[in-house]
């Protein structure tokens, strides 16, 4: 018996295994975005890119969307246009992402085509490798595994910011696991693992004493407060139970600031007691308010028009000189080449051609 292009059965199966391996490979890199398989000195690791790459080879077709491989054609044109009239190694690494956020996302398509979406297995002993680690991090060994990402978790496990695990740093182990959460609601919510892999979730979240992630999940669950007032029958009561859970979260923050020594309850007490220096806190909070606000401001300031590769922090000089805005930039910005927030990164890139993939 034949198949397709002269192959017999056993090669078929052979073939359709290795594919689906590869695939599946690249879930897990996907899901694993900071291991450092090669010395790169990077935090999102290529791996997954250079495995989208054969994906595609294998199982693409000739059914790209005209006006997105359009938009892929332009903004790689701009990039290589501008890199060429001011070559260095920060353009070569946009141009990489630029093509990777086309590569990953078609190749995202066809591998959980083949595979019918995410494996389930696969998922939970990712979440479960995920926890193992962080887990032996926050009782045994801050160090454990340190050398599969750039750059470790020791440090942050000794100044209290929590653990890394698989990540590069505590907040990014917090935003993978919230991505997990969303994975696990939208696609296992009816398996019998369903709560176990939440509560393990969650526990991680616990781990990595990310005050950003905290601060995104109380910002999600205040506007889906409002989305039910705004859109339910019942908004008074919604809005009754939204000042009640707003008084109980206050005088909880209260107690938690003070009677706990981590930089989260340090963050709690300054926003409690003197909100206006917030953002001046420490270099953490200040530099990712620098990379959300001033590109927005640069690219209003500029008319739109960009900057030139790998001159973000030239702009953040000029800033940094002004009367007016000079007060929010509290550190030293002359490193600050490329933009590393998603608004400011993926929206605007064009200002500063900063964009930095996130997974």
């Amino acid at each position: 018996m034949s198949c397709q292009f002269g192959m017999n059965v056993g090669d078929y199966k052979r073939r359709r295994g290795i594919i689906a391996w590869i695939c599946m490979t690249f879930v897990f890199f996907c899901l694993c975005p900071y291991l450092r398989i090669l010395p790169l000195h990077l935090d999102a690791q290529p791996n997954a890119l250079m495995l989208s790459v054969i994906i595609i080879a294998l199982l693409g077709k000739h059914t790209i969307n005209r006006e997105c491989a359009w938009l892929l054609f332009v903004l790689i044109s701009a990039t290589i246009i501008m890199l060429l009239s001011n070559p260095n190694a920060l353009g070569l690494l946009i141009l990489t992402n630029y093509i990777s956020l086309f590569c990953i996302s078609y190749a995202t398509y066809l591998a959980l085509k083949r595979l019918y979406g995410i494996p389930y297995r696969l998922f939970t002993a990712v979440v479960f490798l995920w926890f193992a680690v962080g887990l032996i991090q926050t009782f045994i060994s801050p160090s454990f595994l340190g050398f599969m990402t750039l750059r470790g978790s020791t440090s942050s496990a000794l100044n209290g910011r929590g653990v890394a695990s698989l990540a590069a740093e505590p907040t990014f182990y917090g935003m993978v696991s919230i991505l997990m959460m969303i994975i696990n609601y939208l696609n296992f919510k009816h398996h019998k693992h369903y709560k176990a892999l939440f509560l393990c979730l969650v526990a991680q979240l616990i781990m990595s004493k990310s005050t950003t992630c905290v601060m995104a999940l109380a910002i999600a669950f205040f506007l889906y407060i409002l989305y039910c007032i705004v859109r339910k029958k019942h908004g008074i009561a919604y809005l009754l139970l939204l000042i009640m859970a707003g008084i109980a979260l206050y005088h909880a923050a209260r107690f938690y600031a003070d009677n706990n020594s981590t930089r989260l309850a340090s963050v709690v007490k300054v926003l409690l007691e003197s909100p206006s220096s917030f953002l001046f806190m420490d270099f953490s909070i200040n530099n990712r308010f620098m990379h959300a606000f001033f590109p927005l401001k640069g690219f209003f300031d500029n008319f739109g028009l960009p900057h030139g590769l790998g001159h973000f922090n030239t702009y953040l000089l000029q800033q940094q000189k002004s009367p007016e805005w000079g007060n929010l930039l509290q550190y030293h910005v002359s490193q600050e080449y490329k933009i590393n927030t998603s608004i400011g990164g993926g929206v605007l890139s064009w200002e500063f051609s900063g964009f930095q993939y996130i997974m």
